[in-house]
């Protein structure tokens, strides 16, 4: 029931995406094998192989797919789990409507990240409690700030007044630092610690 009524929030919304539903991983991992796959929406808890498990799964071998878990749990260590999995945002199922889920697809497909109001607010709170230690001069939390505002590296020079390579360089030194592969993860870190 949650797997149709996602699929139709979808599609109301006016993506132009087509929804194929998976009502297990299993059935997931014939869809994967078989049609081109832009974006997945996965349930954290599935019966059978685990939702985390299959977003682990498609985050290895089909890493260009954008994944989007969700949940109807804030606890910690649910939020902890999709964090780890690296997804590219988080949704809670019991109040996500049509136009969320459009927002949250726009942002994903564009590079960026999407985490629903009530999980921003639950990240912040896992941030003051366990912190990892990431230093920052100001420039960089400057730019960090900027990246996850959805700025591109020539809209950050043009404000900033440095050079497009200067940014450039700026988010290479940030992946290093924050030890992640790639902006997703470096902005889903950001939040995760209280960064922005």
């Amino acid at each position: 029931m949650v797997c149709e009524g996602t699929a139709a929030l979808v599609e109301k919304a006016g993506t132009s995406y087509k929804s194929l539903l998976a009502f297990s991983a299993e059935l997931a991992f014939t869809i994967l094998e078989t049609k081109h796959i832009q974006a997945a929406l996965v349930d954290a808890r599935m019966p059978g192989t685990s939702g985390i498990e299959l977003i682990a799964f498609i985050r290895k071998e089909y890493p260009r797919i954008k994944v989007i878990g969700m949940t109807s749990f804030e606890e910690d260590h649910t939020l902890k789990e999709l964090l780890n999995a690296n997804v590219h945002g988080i949704l809670l199922k019991r109040n996500t409507d049509g136009l969320e889920i459009k927002h949250a697809l726009k942002q994903v497909m564009s590079g960026l990240t999407y985490f629903t109001p009530e999980i921003e607010v639950r990240l912040k709170h896992l941030a003051l409690v366990n912190k990892p230690l990431l230093k920052l001069t100001i420039r960089e939390k400057e730019i960090l700030t900027m990246i996850c505002s959805g700025n591109s590296t020539k809209e950050i020079a043009s404000v900033l007044g440095l050079s497009f390579s200067t940014v450039e360089g700026y988010r290479k030194l940030l992946l290093e630092k924050a030890s992640v592969k790639n902006m997703p993860e470096l902005v889903a870190l950001a939040h995760r610690i209280g960064l922005v």
